[in-house]
């Protein structure tokens, strides 16, 4: 009787995430013309607009359906966030950031 041994191995996935390769089609001369005309980082310490937008971005991508369920999907994910360029937020941030919509709008309607 023969054995056989049977050896796994896992490898470190080297190349970027899905959504890392999504944020790359946003062009950043685009997404910073509308927060620029739109004054979107107006008394932004921590948290601008390109990090609201990326959030928003992470929020659809993932199928969030409110803010309570962002902040828990980027709390779960929060050892992962850097290697996507996102930001942990909390809800509060979140929702004080909602107030300057119009440039997130911008941005939207220049993607279609």
């Amino acid at each position: 009787m023969d054995i056989v041994f049977i050896q796994f191995r896992f490898v470190m996935p080297t190349g970027k995430t899905v959504f890392s390769q999504l944020m790359d089609l946003v062009p950043d001369y685009e997404l910073g013309k509308c927060i620029d005309k739109y004054q979107g980082d107006y008394r932004a310490k921590k948290f601008t607009c390109r990090d609201h937008f990326k959030v928003m971005s992470f929020a659809q991508f993932t199928g969030s359906s409110s803010l309570r369920v962002i902040e828990a999907t980027l709390t779960a994910f929060s050892q992962k966030l850097y290697h996507t360029g996102l930001k942990l937020m909390h809800k509060s941030t979140l929702a004080a950031k909602f107030s300057h919509l119009s440039c997130l709008c911008c941005v939207m309607s220049r993607l279609n």
